[in-house]
């Protein structure tokens, strides 16, 4: 997998979709990549940093501030939230073409909530190449994600006059609580094999990933596509609901993915869940399941940190076995459903309500 961009991803969806996806993905490359170049010139930084940019050491804040960030976004990304955003202003008659700093802030919120997913996840890759903290070290790249992941206020906030009153609050109260759910929802994630405890319900686990991985993944994107598509209330409700269901349903299957990738192009380092001991769906669901030999062999495994291949394979083999992987396969088919009811609500011409039906379909079966 290589490290720039490429579209190689949309031969695995409906034409109906993909078409309309590689129509906007040059604007959004082009978006996001504008929108961080605007933010990180001098004259920007130079107020932020609370004196005159003459005196900003340009080449030493570009090496630790933006240099970290853009090789994330200069990576193989599928530019799914940016492409989001334009899909609803499509559907709603706007055109995306207006609203560039709101097509890139979808990604620049994406990418950095990565950058520190990674370090709180230790993940080695990301994207097929090494993650920031292990190139970077940890305190450069959770600087630089932390402060790219905040700059967000400050995009709706400079363009709050073309936006208006009531967009401008609406985005910044979604911003702000999609900040804290996610939050929330990483410490609870990193809490569980911190302590070690594996004594939850698999519902349990459903509602964290609602607070988290369903945020930066499909909700907020929706929500930002929403509010600058002029949407009215209703919605705007139905479209965070796809959202909500349409990530879960993607979280379940790429947790899959992680210990059993689809191809060649999975870009993370297989069966890493197993190795940082996470208690995701499809574990919970096999502790409960196996007899007591393989459910306290599958603790072992978990508890131990381990990157060595014979053991990750037999982690996922009694994971397998179990059944969990299948039923997470399932519930994540009943969440596409649960989102396809909620595009039905939507006042949208058709074409609009059969590509998010397509989002759906895509999300089950994708393979990286």
């Amino acid at each position: 997998m290589g490290a720039e961009y490429n579209d190689n991803f949309l031969s695995d969806m409906d034409p109906v979709l993909g078409d309309h996806y590689r129509q906007w993905l040059p604007f959004c490359r082009r978006a996001v990549l504008d929108t961080v170049d605007e933010l990180a010139v001098r004259r920007f930084a130079g107020p932020a940093a609370g004196f005159d940019p003459s005196r900003l050491d340009a080449e030493a804040l570009n090496a630790a501030w933006v240099t970290p960030f853009r090789e994330y976004l200069q990576r193989s990304g599928k530019l799914l939230r940016p492409y989001l955003i334009c899909l609803c202003m499509d559907a709603y008659g706007r055109d995306p073409a207006d609203r560039p700093h709101q097509v890139g802030l979808a990604e620049i919120v994406h990418s950095s909530s990565l950058m520190l997913d990674d370090i709180s996840d230790d993940s080695i890759l990301r994207r097929g190449a090494p993650s920031a903290h292990q190139r970077y070290g940890t305190q450069v790249a959770g600087a630089s994600a932390s402060s790219w992941l905040n700059i967000c206020f400050e995009v709706v906030w400079n363009d709050r006059e073309s936006l208006g009153q009531d967009t401008t609050t609406g985005l910044i109260q979604a911003l702000a609580w999609e900040h804290f759910v996610t939050g929330l929802g990483t410490t609870i994630d990193v809490t569980w094999p911190w302590i070690n405890d594996a004594n939850h319900k698999p519902d349990e686990y459903l509602q964290q990933v609602l607070h988290r991985s369903t945020s930066y993944t499909y909700r907020l994107p929706l929500k930002i596509g929403g509010w600058v598509a002029g949407a009215d209330t209703a919605d705007r409700v139905q479209l965070s609901a796809f959202g909500e269901r349409i990530g879960l349903a993607f979280q379940l299957v790429d947790d899959v993915l992680n210990i059993k990738p689809g191809d060649s192009h999975w870009g993370k380092e297989v069966g890493e869940d197993i190795s940082q001991g996470k208690l995701n769906l499809q574990v919970l669901l096999a502790l409960q399941r196996l007899a007591s030999a393989d459910r306290a062999r599958l603790h072992e495994i978990l508890g131990s940190q381990t990157h060595d291949q014979e053991l990750l394979s037999e982690a996922t083999s009694l994971i397998e076995r179990s059944g969990a992987l299948d039923e997470s396969l399932r519930l994540a088919q009943d969440l596409a459903s649960e989102a396809r009811q909620c595009v039905e609500a939507l006042k949208v011409p058709k074409i609009f309500k059969e590509r998010l039906f397509a989002l759906g379909t895509y999300v089950l079966r994708r393979n990286r």
